[in-house]
């Protein structure tokens, strides 16, 4: 059946049973094990199940219903990294674009998670952060993406290493470390290599009197908190796709 590969001197299986055969059973819900460990009495034909004999039920081929774990509630370390480095690559999310489209990147990239990992939506927010209303009036980022001052691009670009916003949102979602669940921030328009602490991620932007606040996933931006799903994609991905071509123009996106 090729549904699974399967060590002999181990007794195990290389990848888990995408089905738990019978929920009744304890030993079932070892997906790696092999026939409820007791390869003396059972065989496992398909790769699914143990089968006691030529005329037990269970040996028949019959359709069977796959293994859907509970959506995630949080995530470990392992995955919050293949996640980032996911994200990261999404050619057609322009990171390196950081003038504006925070909140276009951050619905798209929630949208993505959610669908890929099977995380729970409610268990994933976004954290804001607003630098108007200090003495500082913004948030201030060094990037190495310098666009042309040319009347080709928004008045709004920035047309040197520095970039200043009036806020800034990302996605936020629980991973478990060694020291417990914190709440780790994905953001690759401003962290290069991994997720970050939120006390991290806000130091990338040198105001300490900014103002942080965890938001659900309908926020949208500080004037428009609500917005219908639906309508948040489709917006998020048309801002996007307008900035893509300012990124690609300035030769930083493919």
């Amino acid at each position: 059946m090729n549904a699974r590969y399967y060590v002999p001197n181990t007794n195990r299986w290389l990848s888990p049973d995408s089905i738990v055969p019978d929920p009744t059973n304890p030993q079932s819900f070892n997906r790696y094990s092999y026939v409820r460990n007791n390869p003396v009495n059972f065989t496992d034909p398909t790769g699914h199940r143990e089968c006691g004999g030529p005329f037990d039920p269970a040996c028949a081929e019959e359709p069977l219903t796959p293994f859907e774990p509970p959506p995630r509630t949080y995530v470990g370390e392992d995955l919050a990294q293949i996640i980032f480095d996911d994200m990261a690559d999404e050619t057609d999310i322009p990171f390196a674009f950081p003038a504006d489209g925070c909140y276009a990147r951050s619905q798209q990239m929630i949208q993505r998670i959610i669908e890929r990992y099977n995380i729970n939506p409610e268990s994933i927010q976004q954290v804001y952060i607003n630098g108007l209303d200090t003495e500082a009036g913004g948030l201030f980022i060094q990037t190495d993406f310098v666009y042309p001052d040319t009347s080709e691009y928004p008045r709004w670009v920035n047309h040197d290493e520095n970039v200043a916003w009036g806020w800034h949102v990302a996605p936020l979602i629980v991973v478990v470390t060694d020291n417990g669940g914190v709440g780790m921030v994905f953001d690759p328009s401003l962290l290069t290599d991994a997720p970050a602490t939120i006390n991290d991620w806000a130091a990338i932007m040198n105001n300490p009197d900014a103002t942080i606040t965890i938001v659900d996933r309908y926020w949208y931006t500080p004037v428009q908190t609500n917005v219908d799903e639906s309508d948040r994609l489709e917006r998020s991905q048309a801002t996007l796709s307008e900035y893509l071509d300012y990124c690609r123009n300035a030769g930083y996106c493919e």
